[in-house]
């Protein structure tokens, strides 16, 4: 990412197609909406999304290991399901 912040600061390379929302030259984008320009460049993307956590396993669990009663399938731990 530092290689593509360098380049967008020199001018060698312009955003990419549609992760530029406001349309301004790089040169003019505020800190934060150079961050989400960048962030737009990125494989993987952050996001905030309910989980089910099972603090006894250390790892959140997909819908499929949580039982009805709201519990890890593997080693019965509780799970806060849904956060």
């Amino acid at each position: 990412m530092a290689e593509l912040v360098a380049e967008l600061d020199s001018g060698a390379r312009e955003p990419a197609p549609g992760t530029n929302p406001s349309g301004r030259p790089w040169a003019e984008l505020t800190d934060g909406e150079r961050r989400r320009v960048v962030d737009a460049h990125r494989l993987a993307y952050l996001d905030e999304a309910p989980v089910n956590w099972c603090p006894g396993l250390g790892t959140v669990l997909a819908n499929e290991e949580v039982t009805p009663e709201g519990r890890s399938d593997r080693g019965n731990f509780p799970s806060t399901a849904g956060r």
